[in-house]
């Protein structure tokens, strides 16, 4: 009896070990999914969030503007670049309006944010843009002092405003999605590629994952 007992036993813990190990699987299963779900909802935000800013200046788009790039010259800023990813340029919605132009390539704003010095800027009314990178910074009580490395190349008609020109890009290495603003961040593993297509003022971003899936996310763009 005793060893009858004890055997019953046995199977029973066996039984009840397998359907723990069963669970235990099963829970990483179902934990992995919502981890990767989860990333992939954060992922999509981002995206979007950053394409309904695309080519953002207080009054039009850049698109719109007149521009110049006074880093290489170039005399189109554009909102948006799809050449080996997703690049969304604009200018921070946290800007400063400018007082007034001095000599010596300087101009004089407001301080309601302060502008850093390394940071591309962008100056712009409803007519001109152009982004340099300031050569000097000095801040007083309630303006700062903006020394330029070149001539501005456009006149300027009031309101005209100067912030950060930032440019965010989307894209894929060693088949991670990566993230570049301002430094270089591995956003997740689960996306695996990125294609871009750009109809009208619809951008469509299809993202594929890791377990084949391929994931269309589309965005009205409003600036362009």
């Amino acid at each position: 009896e005793t060893m009858i007992s004890l055997f019953l036993a046995s199977l029973i813990l066996i039984a009840l070990l397998q359907h723990y190990i069963h669970l235990k699987q099963h829970y990483h299963v179902l934990q992995a999914a919502v981890d990767t779900s989860s990333q992939t909802m954060w992922v999509i935000d981002l995206i979007q969030n950053n394409i309904r800013q695309a080519g953002f200046t207080p009054c039009l788009s850049v698109n719109h503007l007149t521009t110049l790039d006074h880093r290489n010259k170039k005399s189109v800023l554009r909102a948006l670049d799809t050449q080996d990813g997703l690049q969304i340029n604009r200018m921070s919605a946290e800007f400063d309006e400018v007082i007034e132009f001095t000599p010596l390539n300087q101009l004089l704003a407001t301080l309601t944010h302060s502008l850093r010095l390394g940071q591309p800027l962008i100056i712009a009314d409803c007519y001109h843009a152009e982004v340099f990178i300031p050569s000097d910074i000095r801040f007083f009580s309630s303006h700062q002092l903006i020394t330029l490395e070149h001539p501005l190349a456009f006149t300027y008609h009031a309101p005209v405003y100067v912030g950060d020109w930032i440019e965010s890009k989307f894209y894929i290495r060693s088949n991670r999605l990566m993230y570049h603003s301002r430094h270089t961040d591995e956003l997740t593993s689960c996306i695996k590629s990125l294609s871009v297509h750009l109809n009208d003022n619809l951008l469509s971003v299809i993202l594929g994952t890791d377990d084949g899936r391929a994931l269309k996310v589309d965005t009205r763009i409003r600036a362009i």
